[in-house]
């Protein structure tokens, strides 16, 4: 219920609904042991390592030091990916240390820190970053939280010049930041429109949830702050919240990457030495108790909310720090949670369900009120019997307990799951282990690595009892206050003096009162459940395509009966493999309504099992293992994608043949799915951002929606029987293709893939033709949007030619034009930033992109994006093609093409380490782009050689203003407004 974007993560959470293993396993490598009573606010601040204050030993590889001023530091080298090296700078203070005249100051100084350093001055910072080859939001960004405010740099390499670099701007950040009178007057309007921007009907149905349950606390206040703070804001006030909390004993630098820590070590000391205070340390406000207690209803049915029906036992707050105790009794908690989550869903799954989803979580709201919850997504209003539902299996659980088949499945489950994370954590990208040091730095955690999580956590599943299990949920739910909640739904036929906080209490009591037995619809799973073709296909060919240089080359073998694999092997992302199945129909050759059914089945069937299996008997069956799976309804053909580990390679095709052949689309799955929907339409119709997404991209194609983002209009009409013929003819249809790209043996690959996917050859989808999309040149259009926001934004497009779909060399202009477009967009974008946020604080995050497709002859197009609010709408428009038309008529010059040109070679260095990006490599050869990988192995080159001269005339040809299109999205006409 309690869902804050700022919980201070100190036992990782799943998101929403989903069931990835990992993500649950991850819930029990960071628990807290040791709680007492807050005597002071935030006493984890206070200057110890959190493995220096219990009986758990820190990650062995990793170098803790601390400087004489209290300035802390973690080096770890890791080397995925090669030659990278990420940079986290904490300062552990966020929103909840602010005044109350300063909402919103932690944030803004957040934003000061770009503007102007010891080294750097305003304006020249991100331009250096760009010189180095690193993006602005890409590879240099930050976050303000409740409690911590994080600067992250993901250095493009780990050379010493390069870290040297890093440290220098991370090292004035925390000691140089100049928070200039004219700096803080020019980023307030970016501060103010990020502001907007993050003002939808969602945030504000949970910020009156917050302040309904959370009354009285500090916990209600926004990390963005309120306008009467922000609007008088001056230097002095953010240079009085810099100097007492930007501090030596407060900040910890975490740097992860390929490099050795015994020579970077020297570096960092020698870049903070000089780190002083400047200013005395303020106490922490006192951030308030929760004022109630027993249970207590919420009701919500106002725009942005969710049909859904929560319960949450909430206990008091209380800070835990880390030791072995408290991890077993967690491990306890999730263990009981996890069966009783099984038992929800697989309640929630049924045909005559009144939920379509039900969920249980063991989680904390703001990392300081443990809480145990659950929820249920109502079907067609039905909240009291979704109600119903949830008191019944929580009493059920309760008093009963948990049968010993359940709770062997669930050890087994997450003994498995530790056992495969020490092979995960090999492949995790570095900025991802920094993020995950610093949470549990900031949530007084222990850092540790995943074998040694194996290592505290397998002993005690092993001796763990099932009882111990009860009773630590027990413990869980025991609680003094309860919230019981329903959003998103009316509470009709209330009778006199019956409100519709009395209704839902008196439906939890009258659940209550049901007689509830023990559990007996537990059942095994089997999986793989089709049987194996008894002889494999025959492999007519196979091939080692080796014309370009590494790492270009990649495997290609062909099977008698059509069948083609496509393979690349790396161990960049060791242990890593992602495998895809092309076949059936793209939607450019499908008609408008048939494009919005075939988007609207990969919908459902991305929250469907694999095959007969629901998604929770999926991930029953599958025991721990994590095999991420999807469906994509692409333009070139239908799609499943698939995830995992090299020793899962073959687990993970059974899965993909059994989504192929034996696939249903449930009732429930399409209640969920047709849910998600609505839930979104909020932000689809009543944003700036849904609606120049949607009407924008539906102007641009001439009206057509292939490329728009699906909505709920798009498929009110559309049935369960209309999905399932869908499925049944793309399923039937060739020809299929496979690809794999990643750290796996190709010659296992081609056996198991030939065993599995023998049988006869499939007819090929028929031969119809492609759908023609038309680009709207020197064209207007507007669209307001739905409900209150103050939201505006503006699309300026320019049409490109399409993609290429040939064998062409980059001799060919057209080649080199292509190319180039990329850096044209980098430029582009560059100028909208300094232009549109930078100078007139005008947009939050203003953007350009080209996009040329190969299935629909001749489209391309070049857009930037720009979100605003309503008042500066005109402005901002004039603005964008003011940018526009200068690039046509000055062109660029050779200093920002340079930083265009080493960010994108940066980027796509990146981008050449990732197994996802083969694989879309090898089905684009494939499918769509024959000679793409030829030209992709080229980029580089014609990147380096492009002149100022070069790009200038591209920019002439292409900004011609009467082919430009232009799309506006207005705030709804309201008073409100």
């Amino acid at each position: 219920m309690l869902h804050s974007p700022t919980l201070r993560a100190g036992l990782r959470r799943t998101s929403g609904l989903r069931l990835a293993c990992a993500a649950l396993v991850a819930m029990l490598t960071v628990a807290a042991l040791q709680s007492h009573a807050l005597a002071a606010e935030a006493p984890w601040l206070d200057g110890r390592w959190p493995h220096e204050k219990c009986d758990l030993a820190p990650h062995p590889d990793a170098v803790f030091g601390r400087l004489d001023n209290g300035f802390r530091y973690v080096l770890l080298r890791h080397d995925t990916p090669k030659g990278r090296t990420a940079m986290h700078l904490d300062v552990q203070a966020g929103s909840l240390m602010e005044r109350d005249n300063e909402a919103g100051i932690a944030h803004f100084m957040e934003h000061m820190v770009f503007n102007g350093s010891r080294h750097y001055a305003p304006g020249e910072l991100i331009k250096y970053f760009q010189q180095n080859g690193m993006s602005f939001g890409g590879d240099t960004n930050a976050h303000t939280a409740l409690t911590e405010t994080v600067f992250k740099l993901d250095l493009p390499e780990s050379s010493d010049e390069s870290i040297t670099m890093g440290l220098s701007v991370l090292s004035d950040f925390a000691t140089g930041a100049l928070i200039l009178e004219e700096e803080v007057n020019r980023e307030r309007g970016v501060v103010l429109e990020e502001k907007t921007a993050r003002d939808t009907a969602r945030s504000r149905a949970r910020q009156r949830e917050l302040d309904d349950v959370f009354a009285s606390t500090r916990f209600v206040n926004p990390v963005i702050g309120r306008e009467d703070v922000l609007i008088p804001a001056n230097a002095a006030l953010l240079r009085g919240f810099y100097d007492a909390w930007y501090r030596p004993e407060l900040t910890i630098l975490v740097v992860v990457g390929d490099f050795d820590p015994k020579a970077v070590e020297p570096m960092v000391r020698w870049a903070f030495a000089d780190f002083r205070p400047r200013a005395p340390r303020r106490n922490v406000p006192a951030w308030g108790e929760l004022a109630f207690t027993g249970t207590r209803a919420y009701h919500d049915a106002k725009t942005g909310t969710t049909p859904m029906v929560t319960v949450e036992a909430l206990h008091q707050r209380q800070h835990e720090e880390d030791n072995r105790a408290l991890q077993r009794r967690m491990l306890a908690e999730q263990l009981g949670m996890k069966i009783l989550r099984e038992r929800l869903l697989t309640l929630a799954s049924r045909p005559d369900a009144p939920c379509s989803k039900a969920f249980a979580h063991m989680s904390d709201s703001f990392g300081l009120f443990r809480q145990a919850g659950m929820m249920a997504l109502c079907r067609d209003g039905r909240w009291n019997e979704s109600l119903t539902l949830l008191e019944n299996e929580l009493r059920r659980i309760l008093d009963h307990g948990i049968t010993q088949a359940e709770f062997d499945r669930a050890k087994a489950f997450y003994a498995t799951s530790i056992r495969r994370n020490i092979k995960r954590e090999a492949a995790t990208p570095s900025r991802d282990i920094a993020a995950e040091i610093v949470i549990c730095l900031n949530d007084d955690r222990v850092y540790q690595s995943a074998r040694q999580s194996l290592e505290l956590y397998g002993p005690m599943l092993q001796s763990m009892t099932r009882s111990e299990a009860e009773d630590a949920l027990r413990e869980a739910w025991n609680t003094k206050r309860r919230v019981i909640s329903v959003t998103g739904i009316e509470i009709d036929g209330l009778g006199a003096g019956q409100t519709p906080h009395k209704a839902i209490l008196a439906a939890w009591d009258a659940a209550g009162t049901k007689t509830v037995t023990e559990w007996t619809q537990d059942r095994e799973i089997r999986f793989p459940y089709l049987p194996v073709p008894a002889k494999p296909a025959t492999v007519v060919s196979r091939e080692h395509e080796n014309s370009l240089p590494a790492p270009y080359d990649y495997d290609r073998a062909r099977l008698d009966n059509g069948v083609t694999l496509l393979m690349k092997t790396s161990d960049a992302e060791p242990d890593s493999v992602e495998i895809s199945l092309c076949f059936g129909t793209g939607t450019a050759r499908m008609s408008e309504r048939e494009q919005r059914v075939a988007r609207l089945a990969t919908e459902v069937l991305s929250m469907s099992g694999a095959g007969r299996l629901t998604r929770m008997e999926l991930v029953q069956a599958l025991g721990g293992r994590n095999i991420r799976t999807d469906w994509q309804a692409r333009t070139d053909c239908m799609s499943i994608s698939a995830s995992c580990l090299k020793e899962d390679v073959e687990t993970a095709l059974h899965i993909l043949r059994a989504m192929l052949l034996d696939q249903k689309i449930s009732e429930a799955d399409f209640a969920a799915a047709m849910a998600k929907l609505e839930n979104e339409n909020e932000r689809v119709t009543g944003t700036a951002s849904g609606v120049l997404g949607r009407g924008g991209m539906r102007f641009l194609t001439g009206g057509m929606g292939h490329l728009s983002p699906l909505a709920l209009d798009d498929v009110r009409d559309i049935t369960l029987a209309e999905l399932r013929d869908f499925l049944r003819r793309q399923t039937a249809l060739g020809p299929v293709t496979i690809s794999a790209t990643g750290d796996f043996a190709p010659d296992a690959f081609v056996t198991q893939a030939a065993q599995l996917f023998a049988g006869p050859a499939r007819p090929a989808s028929e031969a119809t033709p492609g759908v023609v999309l038309t680009f709207p040149a020197g064209q207007t259009a507007q669209q307001s949007l739905e409900g209150v926001l103050d939201q505006a934004g503006v699309l300026v497009a320019y049409p490109l030619p399409g993609a290429i779909t040939g064998p062409m060399g980059t001799d060919d202009p057209q080649v080199r034009d292509e190319i180039r477009y990329m850096l044209l967009s980098r430029v582009l974008g560059d100028r909208l930033r300094v232009r549109v946020r930078e100078e007139l604080g005008a947009s939050y995050s203003p953007s350009s992109s080209t996009r040329q497709y190969a299935d629909f002859p001749g489209y391309g197009l070049l857009v930037a994006t720009v979100a605003t609010d309503g008042g500066q709408l005109d402005l901002v428009q004039r603005e964008v093609e003011k940018v526009f038309a200068d690039l046509a008529k000055d062109g660029v010059n050779a200093e920002e093409l340079e930083r265009a040109r080493r960010q994108l070679i940066a980027g796509r260095a990146k981008a050449l380490r990732r197994n996802m990006y083969w694989r879309m490599l090898l089905e684009q050869e494939h499918h769509s782009r024959p000679g793409i990988i030829a030209r992709m192995a080229a980029t580089d080159d014609v990147l380096r050689a492009t002149t100022a001269a070069e790009l200038s005339e591209l920019a002439r040809r292409t900004f011609v203003t009467d082919r430009a299109a232009v799309f506006t999205a207005t705030p709804a006409a309201s008073e409100s407004n």
